[in-house]
């Protein structure tokens, strides 16, 4: 009884094994390829207390062999090349460029890379505050123009390579858009800051475009000269004047419609004769006078008619 017992284990055993190979045989396995990987530059290194500047055009080019839903992972999120290893300071240096300096996962094996060096420039990492300055774009709508710019908070502390940080005197805002605008807007900015340098905490920016009516000058002619509290039979010479004045632009093109604007010389109680006399000027109070042509008016005031009998 015991040897069948034995025999059967042992049977039992051997087709485990069997069905397990023709399985393993069976079983898809993944297709193995080859492929190039263009791997970019890391330019930030672990110290933190320098950066690399890489070719512009900087590439390693790496052929590689193994699964291929790996590679096509990572031909869409290549991993970079870094450099946490340099010990170096400011300086050009010329690298040898080895694959264990690349997250590769341990299921691909690198067939070759080129190019064998990089040449590099290593330069410290620099702290500076600079003030904001606000960039808008576009034109507000006819008759208005932008009147103020303002961001809060008004300086940005950046990090950056000392070539870069030190070059720069302020830091600008992304353009804001005021095209068509006739209010003042308010709302998130974003920095506009060189490949290279970054803040060195998040921070929200809000900037504000203050836009109002634009300031113009303009010359209105033919203006009618009154006369005010003359009983008798007047007359001024020359009968208009023209004004050169400064102000918010609706109010300027609209001056001679304006309730509160008014060209008069006053006569009250003069008796009949020749006059020599200025013109009283009534304007908005946001209107400024620039010049009056001319600035004298001859009067003539002659005696009243008597009512015959």
């Amino acid at each position: 009884m015991r040897a069948r017992h034995g025999n059967r284990t042992a049977i039992g055993a051997v087709l485990l094994v069997v069905t397990g190979a023709i399985g393993y045989l069976m079983y898809p396995k993944p297709a193995v390829v080859d492929a190039d990987l263009f791997i970019p530059f890391e330019t930030e290194t672990a110290s933190r207390r320098i950066t690399v500047i890489a070719p512009q055009s900087g590439q390693v080019r790496l052929r590689v062999r193994g699964p291929a839903g790996v590679i096509d992972r990572l031909s869409r999120k290549p991993p970079p090349l870094h450099f946490d290893h340099l010990k170096a300071d400011d300086g050009v240096l010329t690298l040898p460029v080895r694959a264990r300096y690349i997250g590769l996962p341990p299921d691909l094996t690198v067939v070759s890379l080129r190019p064998k060096t990089v040449t590099i420039r290593v330069q410290r990492l620099v702290e500076r505050v600079l003030p904001l300055v606000v960039v808008p774009r576009g034109i507000p709508k006819d008759g208005f123009a932008v009147t103020g710019l303002a961001v809060v908070p008004g300086r940005a502390t950046v990090r950056g390579p000392a070539g870069l940080v030190s070059a720069l005197t302020v830091i600008r805002t992304r353009p804001i858009d005021v095209n068509g605008l006739a209010a003042t807007v308010q709302h998130a900015a974003a920095l506009d800051l060189p490949d290279g340098v970054k803040l060195v905490r998040p921070e929200r920016f809000v900037a504000r475009v203050m836009i109002g009516e634009k300031m113009i000058s303009r010359r209105v002619g033919n203006i009618p000269v009154a006369g005010r509290g003359c009983r008798q039979a007047c007359r001024i010479s020359p009968p208009t004047l023209a004004l050169t004045v400064k102000g918010p632009y609706r109010t300027v093109r609209n001056l001679q419609n304006l309730r509160g604007f008014s060209v008069f010389i006053s006569l009250s109680g003069l008796a009949p004769g020749v006059y020599i006399r200025r013109a009283v000027i009534d304007l908005p109070v946001d209107i400024i006078l620039i010049k009056a042509v001319p600035e004298l008016f001859t009067v003539r005031i002659g005696t009243r008619k008597k009512k015959s009998r």
